[in-house]
């Protein structure tokens, strides 16, 4: 299998405003088979086609990303990054319940041929884009967003009206552009969506801002001073427990005087073990000052300190057999016959 470089990733909204993307969702329709891609970027990405076609077979092969079978089909602008972030998340696992948990469901609401298969014409599977428009719709049910817009590829792609009742959400369509100008209708949106997020970002500021203020004023602890409150609260309660536990440790050992003995063996144990696990994890420490590392060492200095760093090892290994009351097995003598 050849090697494959998968770039992109999972955006999160710190990463959208870093980069100056726009609270944006963008569904891709494959011109060739009628599937749809959703993506958090202007463009398609192997990312997205690997996340949104796990299950791929014969009647939902996985995609290639070639961009000229891409179009898109509908851009999802919310308020927020953090809510476009969401949608996505909820898009991916609505294509999950349809093709793995839900699968027999969903195979049995898909229109049929007369051989029994989902309906094609040619490679070209009407189904799934319908699909995806249901899926957008059930997403932004679930989520009660305040307001959102939709620019279609065409006013019929959104469907019946009668879906949407209850949501609100604002449909516009896209300007009618030649393929090549895809990117920069798509661009053009991306910055008319950011500067409108920037404004919404401001003004939520404004109002906590304005309402830090009056409770301030009123005498209210502010969201501030409540959160230092509450982590006063926390570390005082973890020191309170903290003392409780010492007092009981020293009114058992006063108690139990035989405890204070194996304490002290436990002590002991640990920092033999600690040496143990210093020796054994490298020798760079007995060479000289000069000949630090393993490539600037000349081969006898390294096998010096290497028969070192092993003598205190086995050192540091006979302490903790011995303080740990274990029966240590003695070694072959033979180097023939040790592991």
């Amino acid at each position: 299998m050849s090697y494959r470089p998968v770039y992109g990733g999972l955006r999160s909204a710190r990463w959208l405003r870093t980069f100056q993307y726009g609270p944006l969702v963008t569904a891709f329709r494959n011109l060739e088979s009628g599937q749809v891609m959703f993506t958090q970027t202007l463009h398609p990405q192997q990312f997205y086609i690997d996340q949104l076609f796990k299950w791929p077979n014969w009647q939902n092969k996985k995609p290639v990303v070639r961009k000229d079978i891409w179009r898109p089909l509908a851009v999802a602008e919310l308020p927020t990054h953090e809510e476009a972030v969401q949608l996505y998340r909820s898009l991916v696992e609505l294509r999950k319940m349809r093709d793995m948990t839900q699968r027999d469901q969903a195979r049995a609401w898909r229109k049929k041929s007369p051989e029994g298969n989902v309906w094609f014409w040619n490679q070209y599977r009407p189904t799934y884009t319908h699909e995806a428009v249901s899926d957008l719709v059930s997403a932004m049910s679930a989520m009660g967003l305040d307001k959102a817009t939709i620019h279609w590829e065409h006013a019929y792609r959104r469907g019946d009206d009668k879906h949407w009742e209850g949501l609100d959400v604002s449909h516009n369509e896209l300007p009618r552009h030649n393929p090549r100008e895809q990117h920069v209708v798509l661009n053009r949106l991306r910055i008319d969506s950011l500067e409108r997020a920037k404004e919404i970002q401001a003004e939520a500021t404004k109002a906590a801002q304005a309402a830090a203020r009056a409770a301030q004023e009123a005498g209210q602890p502010t969201p501030r001073g409540q959160r230092l409150e509450e982590a006063r609260k926390v570390y005082e309660r973890k020191q309170r427990i903290l003392a409780n536990t010492k007092a009981q440790r020293e009114a058992l050992l006063a108690a139990r005087p035989e405890l204070a003995d194996l304490e002290v063996k436990k002590q002991a144990i640990a920092k033999a073990e600690a040496a143990l696990a210093e020796a054994k994890a490298s020798y760079d420490h007995f060479l000289p000052h000069g000949q630090r590392g393993a490539a600037k060492a000349p081969i006898k200095l390294r096998d010096r300190a290497l028969r070192q760093a092993k003598r205190v090892y086995r050192q540091a290994k006979k302490r903790v057999a011995a303080q740990s009351n274990k029966r240590r097995v003695p070694q072959p003598k033979s180097r023939m016959l040790r592991k």
